[in-house]
């Protein structure tokens, strides 16, 4: 099963991206170019490269449940 780390799941919360890889990809490229932040820039770039190997039907089985609830 495909997971993802802390940040990564905060990430897609955060941006409401947890339905769709297509709609993920789309939204961190529009989100990336007016990102600041060094550490979330890191973060994001790594999940867009995951979100990019991977497939749909992994991207709706992998573990995206909200940090807060662990």
């Amino acid at each position: 099963m495909n997971t993802f780390d802390y940040s990564e799941r905060e990430i897609l919360w955060t941006l409401h991206i947890t339905t769709s890889r297509s709609k993920a990809i789309d939204a961190l490229e529009k989100t990336l170019p007016h990102t600041e932040e060094p550490l979330l820039v890191e973060a994001a770039h790594g999940l867009l490269a995951k979100l990019r190997q991977m497939t749909d039907k992994e991207f709706a089985t992998a573990d995206k449940q909200h940090p807060d609830w662990e």
